[in-house]
């Protein structure tokens, strides 16, 4: 299953990330990221894309992680960061599986991890994975806010079923069940919002109902 996301995913990313050039930061990252961000926070984002939204949150957080299985997108990012100056010190662009990076190399005083519309384009067992290391993480309070499509999407169900909820048109998708996500992450998190709805991610004729999850972790003792 791990080899037919990655197979769907890299390819149409690529391709999607040359063509679509919104610079604006998305409502989740202004209305949602924004209020609560801190400056001394050190913010991983899960999926940066071409860098809508880590443009905007580089500036305002001590240290930006942007992390992304596209080339192409790590490669555009690069380039504007460079641009706009941000100091090379303050970010760190990778081409990567969110599911196998590794938490523990962020020292700063807050862990944010920022997850817009990436946990659903990878596998459940790739959702797992994320939630143990997130758990294991040890060296200060953590923050995780997630956007994320549901099985309540019109989408849902449309393509080639290759997994429960999963299905391929020309990428893959997995629709999150939000109760069954929000029962995981209680087992070790706090959950500190949880809203179902749509009007949270509409884009040109689409309007999804989306799941937005916060949830947070004290430091170990």
């Amino acid at each position: 299953m791990r080899q037919i996301r990655t197979i769907s995913l890299e390819n149409f990313w690529d391709g999607h990330y040359l063509e679509f050039e919104e610079i604006h930061p998305t409502p989740f990252c202004q209305d949602v990221l924004t209020p609560i961000l801190l400056p001394t926070d050190a913010v991983v984002e899960l999926g940066c894309g071409n860098g809508r939204d880590g443009l905007w949150i580089a500036q305002r957080c001590s240290h930006y992680v942007g992390l992304d299985l596209s080339e192409k997108a790590i490669a555009a990012c690069k380039q504007k960061f460079q641009t706009i100056g941000i100091p090379s010190d303050k970010y760190d662009l990778q081409v990567s599986n969110f599911a196998d990076y590794d938490f523990e190399k962020t020292t700063q005083s807050r862990l944010v991890v920022y997850s817009r519309f990436s946990l659903h384009s990878d596998t459940e067992e790739a959702e797992n994975e994320l939630l143990n290391r997130l758990s294991a993480y040890t060296h200060g309070p953590l923050l995780v806010l997630i956007e994320v499509r549901t099985i309540h999407d019109e989408l849902f169900g449309i393509g080639s079923e290759v997994a429960r909820n999963s299905f391929v048109t020309d990428h893959f998708r997995r629709f999150i069940e939000p109760e069954e996500l929000k029962i995981k992450v209680e087992d070790n998190f706090t959950i500190d919002s949880m809203v179902v709805s749509r009007d949270l991610a509409p884009y040109e004729t689409e309007n999804p109902k989306v799941l937005r999850l916060i949830f947070s972790k004290e430091q170990s003792t």
